[in-house]
């Protein structure tokens, strides 16, 4: 079967490329995303089109920043925050102005905290956290829990707390919304269970599988979860006999 053609611009299948919905909005505040690695290989992340909807941001795949001259510059210039919940975390809305710039780490929870543990930059600097008022519309993705958001609605709503500008970031959020309806529309045609079906041989069953709860990470700030990319019940995970009280591998 011939490769599926791929948008260079969000890197998805052209059946399903949400390009054209994309309205950039300027921001007062600098954006930089950065990107754990795995999150990055995921289809349906919110990240990138974060990213081009936000003029003068900047995107970095990565999970050692301060190894990076230029991303550790960046990252040490005054007035940077962070957009990370924590016991120490101030609320967007007791800021008496937005920051100049403002970190977003887009990956796991579990990730997400070792991208910052990892990072003594990451660590000195002062972070930000916000309450959400609304649920999240990322319907291609389970959530663990009613609060978390994806990488674009955060980054959105936050972006509309610090700079008290209310509704001035919906552009960005008609592009997120476009994309998830057109991901759903392109699931329900069965084509890309066809797909991958053809390309996936069945596997042989494990002795020592057995079904058990899913218990995934929780979402960083709520950005992005870890979940199913495509709407359904929860598929059974297969425990090692090594690590049996686990959740997965």
């Amino acid at each position: 079967m011939e490769p599926r053609a791929h948008c260079p611009r969000c890197r998805r299948p052209r059946q399903v490329c949400w390009c054209s919905a994309v309205v950039p909005v300027p921001s007062r505040t600098r954006v930089v995303f950065l990107q754990h690695p795995r999150e990055s290989r995921v289809g349906v992340s919110t990240c990138r089109m974060a990213h081009l909807s936000l003029p003068g941001s900047q995107l970095h795949v990565t999970l050692d920043p301060d190894r990076q001259p230029a991303l550790a510059e960046l990252l040490a210039a005054p007035d940077t925050h962070l957009l990370f919940p924590s016991a120490d975390a101030t609320d967007v809305d007791a800021l008496a102005r937005a920051p100049h710039t403002l970190v977003v780490v887009d990956g796991t929870w579990a990730n997400a905290r070792k991208l910052v543990g990892r990072s003594a930059l990451l660590r000195a600097l002062p972070r930000l956290f916000f309450r959400p008022d609304f649920a999240s519309n990322y319907r291609i993705r389970r959530e663990p829990d009613d609060h978390c958001l994806s990488t674009i609605e955060a980054t959105a709503h936050v972006l509309e707390r610090l700079e008290r500008a209310p509704g001035r970031y919906t552009p960005i959020l008609s592009a997120f919304e476009r994309m998830v309806d057109m991901q759903l529309a392109y699931v329900a045609t069965g084509a890309g269970a066809d797909r991958h079906r053809q390309h996936k041989p069945p596997r042989a069953p494990s002795p020592w599988s057995i079904c058990a709860p899913r218990c995934g990470p929780s979402p960083i700030a709520w950005c992005c979860c870890t979940s199913s990319p495509t709407p359904g019940p929860t598929p059974p995970r297969t425990l090692r006999p090594s690590r049996p009280s686990s959740c997965g591998p």
